[in-house]
């Protein structure tokens, strides 16, 4: 089975960024995740419907995973997070994430500094 793919986490600047998307893959990808990283996503085709894993838990019960729809629109894309490390960081300090349906979406996560 293939892995997830890694997203390189690009940082926000005043002179502004180059929002390169990576296009989905099935497996889901995974970033590194301080707190204050937002996942930018595009949607060219039909809606896509991401999962955000979420592996700890409170007083001993699992922590509900996150799903969020991803409207299709070829021109304007969602920005979701941020995303709180205690809730979503796996063991590697990375936020996991799985389309439903990868064939026209991309994503790029960004970082707005402090």
């Amino acid at each position: 089975m293939a892995e997830r793919a890694t997203l390189t986490v690009i940082d926000c600047v005043r002179s502004g960024v180059i929002n390169t998307v990576t296009a989905a893959i099935a497996e889901g990808a995974k970033f590194a995740n301080d707190g204050q990283t937002f996942l930018y996503c595009l949607d060219t085709g039909g809606d896509a419907v991401l999962t955000f894993k979420t592996p700890g838990t409170i007083d001993g019960l699992a922590i509900a995973e996150m799903t969020v729809t991803v409207t299709a629109d070829a021109t304007a894309g969602e920005l979701i997070g941020p995303f709180p490390p205690s809730i979503y960081n796996q063991s590697d300090g990375t936020v996991h994430v799985t389309p439903d349906d990868h064939t026209s979406l991309g994503y790029v996560p960004v970082r707005v500094p402090k």
